[in-house]
C-alpha cells in the first residue's frame, strides 16, 4: 500500500479541495447582503473540511491521532497560512541589522508591493458585493487554501517517524 499512498492522497486532496470549492462557491452567491450569515457558515464548515483532511492524512500514514504530538501538528497544519507571522517577525529581526542604504531599496520594494496589494483588496471588497463574482472569489479562496493545507500535511506527517 506504501506505493499508492502518494496517490491516495492526492485524490484525497482534490477530493476534499473539491468540497471546500464548492462551499466557497455556494456561500458567497449571496453578496454582501447575506454576509453575516454566510461568512461565519463558510469559515466553519471549510474549517471542519480542513481538519477531516489532515487528520485523515495522518491516519493514512499511520499516527495515532490521539497522540498528543500529532494533535498539535494537526492544528499547526491548520494554521499553515497564519504560520507567515513567524517568518515576517524573522524578516524583522533580520531587517533591524540591514545598513541604511539596503532599507531604502527594500523600502521602495514594500511601497511599490502595498499599493498593488491594497488596490487588490479594495477591488476583492467590491466584488464581494456581486453575487456572482463573490461566488467565485470564495471559490478560489478556500481552494487554494485547502489545497496548500492538505500538501503542506501530506509533507508534514510523511517526515515524522
Amino acid at each position: 500500500m506504501s506505493d499508492k499512498l502518494p496517490l491516495l492522497l492526492d485524490k484525497l486532496i482534490k477530493h476534499e479541495t473539491d468540497k471546500a470549492t464548492a462551499t466557497g462557491f455556494i456561500t458567497g452567491l449571496g453578496g454582501i447582503a447575506s454576509l453575516p450569515i454566510t461568512f461565519p457558515t463558510n469559515a466553519l464548515s471549510v474549517l471542519f473540511i480542513q481538519m477531516r483532511l489532515v487528520t485523515t492524512i495522518a491516519i493514512l500514514q499511520g499516527h495515532d491521532v490521539y497522540d498528543e504530538r500529532i494533535k498539535i501538528l494537526i492544528f499547526l497544519s491548520l494554521c499553515v497560512m497564519a504560520s507567515k507571522l513567524r517568518l515576517q517577525q524573522f524578516c524583522f529581526a533580520t531587517l533591524m541589522k540591514q545598513p541604511n542604504e539596503v532599507i531604502r531599496k527594500i523600502s521602495l520594494s514594500v511601497i511599490k508591493q502595498l499599493i498593488s496589494i491594497i488596490s487588490a483588496k479594495h477591488s476583492l471588497k467590491l466584488i464581494k458585493v456581486i453575487p456572482i463574482f463573490g461566488g467565485v472569489m470564495g471559490a478560489v479562496v478556500d481552494r487554494i487554501i485547502t489545497y496548500r493545507i492538505g500538501q503542506f500535511a501530506k509533507k508534514q506527517f510523511n517526515q515524522i517517524y
